[in-house]
């Protein structure tokens, strides 16, 4: 989700029709995207605070933040033309119609839980080679003294 939005603003500079609009958000709808993004947020400000346990403090505020700026009433219309940008509203018909399938359900409904999975694997595999990646950093650290 974060990833297609970070894509070039020229792209998703063109006017859509509001036909284009609404076939994207039949596509979040059966997407359940308002829920993904809210679990998405949930997981990342959880990511930020095991990373940095002081800005455990500032949990409410930063929610309060996120939900005001990156929930999905925020950013629909963005997202929207970032999805219309890469797909024509018939090819985002196409895959409202594979999500509307059990199986396109089934994985909406997984869909946080592989998120989740993801984060720890690849938080797994940071700390596994934590050391590593220190041994790598300390010639630049030592070469800026």
């Amino acid at each position: 989700v974060f990833g297609i939005l970070c894509g070039s603003q020229q792209a998703m500079a063109r006017v859509y029709a509001s036909a284009e609009y609404n076939a994207a958000y039949e596509l979040f709808n059966v997407m359940q995207m308002s829920q993904t993004l809210d679990d998405s947020i949930a997981m990342m400000l959880e990511q930020q605070i095991r990373m940095n346990p002081a800005l455990a403090k500032y949990r409410v505020t930063m929610q309060r933040f996120f939900n005001k700026y990156m929930s999905f009433e925020a950013i629909k219309k963005d997202l929207a033309e970032a999805y219309l940008s890469v797909f024509s509203s018939e090819e985002l018909k196409e895959i409202s119609g594979f999500y509307k399938t059990s199986v396109g359900q089934k994985f909406v409904t997984n869909q946080s839980r592989l998120m989740q999975l993801g984060m720890e694997i690849g938080q797994k595999q940071v700390e596994v080679h934590a050391s590593e990646l220190q041994a790598m950093l300390m010639p630049g650290m030592n070469n800026k003294k």
